[in-house]
């Protein structure tokens, strides 16, 4: 894995390292497809435990789960999944497969876990997961929290390029 470095304070993040919308949505069902699965085995996990100790009360209530406890379990999911995979790695199972990563739109430096909150409070706004789709590509997710998805490999050429100028014009002679 490559070391974590610093960004400097003159980085700009660029339009070319920006995702575009048919990533994101790759990202985005592929995400979609993990939190089912989380749901998934926590349901089993849970169904394994209450058979397993007899509990008859939580048995019945997951066999008669409401629309909105059901909502509820799905948006605690989605919370936990996207807060702990970006605030550890700026990365989800969606971005780890397709090359990207999130980081804050005007510098490039990796979102403090208080940002990826709110990150992750905007995608349980309804449709939100479709406002990428609109003109400049960036959800809202992104424009609440001033972050933006990027492709590593383009985003760090970009750091690379900034860093060759840097130097060059710290040379003297």
């Amino acid at each position: 894995m490559a070391q974590i470095k610093q960004i400097p304070a003159s980085f700009q993040v660029t339009n070319d390292m920006l995702a575009e919308k048919g990533r994101r949505f790759l990202n985005y069902i592929i995400d979609v497809i993990a939190v089912y699965i989380v749901i998934l085995i926590l349901a089993v996990i849970a169904a394994f435990i209450a058979v397993v100790f007899k509990l008859e009360g939580v048995i019945t209530w997951m066999q008669q789960v409401t629309p909105l406890e059901s909502y509820s379990i799905a948006f605690c999911v989605i919370l936990l999944y996207f807060g702990i995979f970006e605030t550890t790695s700026a990365r989800t199972l969606g971005k780890l497969i397709t090359g990207t990563k999130v980081v804050m739109a005007d510098t490039g430096e990796k979102p403090t876990a208080q940002t990826i909150l709110k990150r992750s409070l905007c995608r349980l706004i309804p449709f939100e997961a479709f406002s990428f789709f609109g003109g400049d590509g960036t959800g809202w997710h992104d424009r609440f929290t001033g972050t933006a998805v990027v492709i590593i490999k383009r985003f760090e050429a970009g750091l690379q390029l900034h860093d060759s100028f840097e130097e060059l014009g710290n040379t003297s002679e």
